[in-house]
């Protein structure tokens, strides 16, 4: 797979990620990781797949995450987050696969 269609399916995945999570209500309250999870999982990914994207969120700022013992949530980081999903709404290379859902 080229460098380029993989930075596409990471910025399309980092989208519907923030979306997601925004959709659940991360941006107002803490979201278990199982909820999450089970609303972006699909054909040809694996959970796992995501890790590396929540990982790169966190150090953007765009997302904090929480564990307490075993458990671990996600909340949207209220500006910086909502500035990282705006983008990816915007960008016209996610357009298309974000419509066609």
């Amino acid at each position: 797979m080229s460098p380029k269609i993989n930075d596409l399916q990471t910025g399309y995945a980092k989208t519907r990620l923030l979306l997601a999570l925004w959709d659940l209500g991360g941006s107002q309250q803490k979201v278990a990781k199982g909820k999450l999870t089970k609303r972006i999982d699909s054909k040809g990914k694996n959970k796992a797949d995501y890790q590396g994207i929540l990982e790169d969120l966190e150090a953007q700022g765009a997302v904090t995450v929480t564990k307490k013992g075993s458990a671990i949530s996600y909340t949207l980081t209220s500006q910086t987050g909502l500035d990282v999903l705006k983008a990816g709404l915007h960008s016209e290379d996610n357009l298309y696969k974000l419509v066609s859902m």
